[in-house]
């Protein structure tokens, strides 16, 4: 069929001096071959939803609709239910881990960082409902850990590789902004994530 636009790029949105409302893949949906999970930024341009939409018509269901307000990233259980997210505040400097048990629960704030204060946030829940978050709070390299939803800490540690720190130095020297820190922020927990596939699959976990 012929391919169909979903969304318009950033450099559309430039190129018609319009406020880009984008919508992004999020990840597919097991057994499905024309719904997807995406993200968009439709009701409101400061926070992004969850959607599942179907690829053939562009028609999206909203998964979100209590979001709780600047959301840049969201994080779903097994069941693709959004029970894990994190709100970017750039006028404060800050972010805010949230949580909620299941999807008839509230949204609850587990912790409010400065962007530049270690800190931990939400990575992926396991098939067993677990949540893995990616923490600094004990040093300058991040470690993957269970989250502890009754102490709203990170409890044991999962994970940690030698090859993935280095982003407080960023910090302390102010390289390009609160935005750079936020995207090495970002990197850091992806490359955990990569290095600790690829150690799994080294020793046969996968």
């Amino acid at each position: 069929s012929d391919p169909k636009e979903l969304s318009p790029t950033a450099s559309d949105c430039e190129a018609r001096n319009q406020i880009c409302r984008q919508t992004r893949f999020f990840r597919r949906i097991a057994g499905q071959d024309d719904d997807i999970l995406v993200e968009a930024n439709d009701r409101d341009i400061e926070t992004t939803d969850l959607y599942r939409m179907n690829t053939r018509t562009g028609r999206k269901t909203l998964l979100t609709e209590d979001n709780p307000g600047k959301v840049s990233t969201w994080v779903v259980d097994k069941d693709l239910v959004p029970r894990a997210a994190w709100s970017q505040d750039d006028k404060k400097l800050e972010g805010t881990f949230w949580y909620r048990d299941d999807a008839k629960s509230k949204w609850r704030k587990v912790a409010t960082f400065g962007d530049f204060a270690p800190q931990f946030r939400p990575v992926a829940f396991d098939a067993d409902g677990a949540l893995y978050v990616v923490s600094n709070l004990d040093g300058d390299r991040y470690a993957l850990h269970v989250f502890d939803p009754k102490t709203n800490k990170p409890g044991e540690k999962a994970a940690q590789h030698p090859l993935v720190g280095g982003v407080e130095l960023v910090q302390a020297q102010g390289v390009g902004g609160p935005k750079q820190v936020e995207r090495d922020r970002r990197r850091a927990g992806v490359l955990l994530q990569l290095a600790i596939a690829v150690e799994a699959l080294h020793q046969g976990k996968v």
